[in-house]
C-alpha cells in the first residue's frame, strides 16, 4: 500500500500541474451551482494536507489519541475564502505541491512497522497508513469532480 500512496502523491502533484493550464475563468467557477470552485477544491485538499503536516504527522505515535477533526464547515471555509482572496492559480498549486511532496518524503522514510502504528483521532481508530489512504480517497473524490467538469467544459485552457 505503501507504493500505490506514493504513486497516487506523484500522479496528484502530475495533475496539478496539467491545471496550470486550465484558464483562470475555469478555474475560479464554480464546479456545478451551489458548490466549490477547481480553486476552492484545491485549496480545500491543501489545508487538510497542511493540517497532516502540523497537527498530524508529529504525533501519529502507537496508542496516542489525536485531537479530534476539526469543524468540517469552519475548516473548509477558511480553505474556500483563501483560493478566492486574491491568491493566484500558480501560488495555490505551488503550496499543493510542496505539501504533497513533504508527505511523500515522510511516507517514503517510513518502514512496514510504522505504517502500521495506530491511534485515535477523537474516538476513531486508525493507523498511519489507513490515515493516508482515507486522504488519498478523499483526493481522487475531488479529482473525479473537477476532471468531469473539465471533460465536459466549453472552457478554454491558456
Amino acid at each position: 500500500m505503501k507504493n500505490e500512496l506514493l504513486k497516487h502523491i506523484d500522479l496528484y502533484c502530475q495533475w496539478l500541474e496539467e491545471l496550470k493550464q486550465v484558464s483562470d475563468s475555469q478555474w475560479f467557477d464554480p464546479i456545478e451551482k451551489g458548490k466549490w470552485s477547481t480553486a476552492a477544491s484545491i485549496t480545500h485538499i491543501l489545508f487538510w494536507d497542511q493540517h497532516t503536516l502540523t497537527e498530524r504527522i508529529p504525533n501519529m505515535k502507537e496508542g496516542v489519541e489525536l485531537q479530534p477533526y476539526p469543524d468540517f464547515h469552519v475548516f473548509n471555509e477558511k480553505a474556500e475564502k483563501y483560493a478566492h482572496s486574491g491568491v493566484t492559480k500558480e501560488e495555490i498549486i505551488t503550496q499543493a505541491i510542496e505539501t504533497k511532496r513533504s508527505i511523500h518524503t515522510y511516507l517514503s522514510r517510513l518502514d512496514e512497522k510504522q505504517l502500521v502504528v495506530s491511534f485515535l483521532i477523537g474516538e476513531h481508530p486508525t493507523t498511519i497508513e489507513g490515515y493516508f489512504v482515507d486522504f488519498m480517497h478523499h483526493d481522487r473524490h475531488h479529482q473525479k469532480q473537477i476532471h468531469e467538469l473539465l471533460q465536459n467544459s466549453k472552457y478554454e485552457t491558456i
